[in-house]
């Protein structure tokens, strides 16, 4: 190839990209429409067995308000919070129920928020050490009591619930005794 013959086409590849470039960005939209993305919903309720203020956050499986009739299993999520681990367990939930994946049934998922996880997840210790380290630690037993007296009763009477439920927790929401 001759340096013409690479000039011109070179010139010509410069400009057919910038006609290329040029045609897609005409066709984008004049004023793209943007809208919030939300996956669920936020409760907040004053708890008597805790004495506070108590907040939990709520998934429901895409078939929830377009289907009435159907009732769902409840996952109960320990370290529920916007910021730790509701938002991908949702994620997964959705994912897995999914019709061609099918490894778990579309499921209502209630993200318990934290106030004092070393005080809910633990059992009272005589260790004076752990006491000392852990100045709230030991409530456990009024943290299941709340569980189970005020917010399985508070979200069946809400949400469209089965009799089916499961707790998820890990780390110290998920070591044994709990």
């Amino acid at each position: 190839m001759s340096s013409d013959q690479l000039h011109t086409f070179t010139c010509l590849l410069m400009l057919w990209s910038a006609l290329a470039f040029a045609e897609t960005e005409n066709t984008l939209p004049a004023s793209p429409v943007a809208k919030p993305f939300a996956i669920g919903e936020t409760v907040s309720f004053n708890s008597e067995i805790l004495q506070q203020q108590r907040t939990i956050n709520v998934y429901l499986p895409a078939g929830y308000q377009t289907n009435p009739s159907q009732k769902y299993p409840v996952i109960y999520l320990l370290d529920g919070s916007a910021d730790e681990d509701f938002i991908h367990l949702a994620g997964l939930v959705q994912f897995n129920a999914f019709s061609w994946i099918n490894k778990v049934p579309e499921s209502i998922v209630i993200g318990i928020a934290n106030i004092d996880r070393k005080q809910d997840f633990t059992h009272p210790t005589s260790i004076e050490a752990d006491r000392k380290a852990f100045p709230t630690t030991g409530q456990s037993a009024r943290f299941i009591r709340f569980i189970r007296d005020e917010l399985q009763p508070l979200v069946s009477q809400r949400y469209r619930t089965t009799a089916q439920n499961t707790l998820i927790g890990q780390s110290l929401g998920g070591s044994p005794g709990h």
